[in-house]
């Protein structure tokens, strides 16, 4: 039985936050700010997914497989979604009400229609991460917020690694309908996990990429309270890959492209 993700809500969030970024006249460009008592009044940059977008070898990129056309379909989300980081955008109109205790906190508004909206955006340093918070207080036309925390987003100080969570408008505080997660281990292998939706028929991403270009891309279900694999690619350095199919666990077409592994 096909399921659907809870995507409505979703996509009504990023219409909001969409609109927020519409009344961005600008963010800061420092890179490498000092802490809040250091001399700089700028929060650090976001970068979602870290400096790196997924990369695949140009065999699969230009390969007429379905297969390795599917995988290159779920990289171009992938780095679509990099582009997320807007969201974490501070407006140079943006007031900050304080700059001490290593946080940063900004607060603009949103008039459109009838959302009238006051965002809230507080950046934490920690040890060796920055915390991010952004809530909404106010109405969006149909619901009422207060304090109500949209996302939150952590990163490490080198951006080696990093969080990204949406919650449900409306919804209890803790339902994330969108999560992210990213990685580079001291091997150099870079991996991230997307998913989408909340309990069951949600929906995880995989892709791990290794430095020589393999890598490999796993799609899971939620069934019940358990991820169940639906689809697994790998792929070596020259871009030859192998595929399986899972319908309800069970394997149903497997195969491969390329030259053989």
């Amino acid at each position: 039985m096909t399921r659907h993700l809870k995507h409505q809500p979703w996509l009504k969030m990023l219409v909001l936050l969409s609109l927020s970024l519409l009344a961005l006249t600008g963010c800061s460009s420092d890179e490498d700010p000092t802490t809040p008592g250091g001399g700089s009044s700028d929060a650090p940059a976001f970068l979602l997914g870290g400096e790196q977008a997924v990369n695949l070898p140009a065999v699969i990129l230009n390969s007429n497989d379905p297969n390795a056309q599917a995988i290159v379909g779920v990289m171009h989300q992938v780095n679509v979604l990099s582009g997320m980081q807007g969201f974490l955008a501070i407006p140079d109109d943006a007031v900050r009400s304080q700059n001490k205790d290593n946080t940063w906190t900004y607060t603009w508004s949103l008039s459109e229609g009838q959302a009238s909206l006051t965002i809230v955006m507080v950046v934490q340093e920690t040890a060796d991460s920055y915390i991010w918070t952004l809530s909404f207080n106010g109405t969006d036309g149909e619901d009422t917020f207060e304090n109500f925390v949209i996302y939150r987003a952590e990163q490490a100080m080198d951006a080696s690694w990093g969080t990204f969570d949406f919650y449900e408008l409306g919804g209890d505080p803790e339902d994330v309908v969108f999560h992210w997660d990213w990685g580079t281990d001291s091997l150099g292998v870079f991996s991230i996990t997307m998913i989408g939706g909340a309990g069951e028929g949600s929906a995880k991403i995989e892709f791990v990429i290794q430095p020589t270009d393999s890598g490999s891309l796993d799609v899971y279900e939620m069934v019940g309270d358990d991820w169940q694999l639906v689809l697994h690619y790998d792929w070596n350095g020259l871009g030859s890959g192998t595929y399986a199919i899972y319908e309800d666990g069970v394997l149903v077409d497997s195969g491969l492209w390329g030259v053989p592994l």
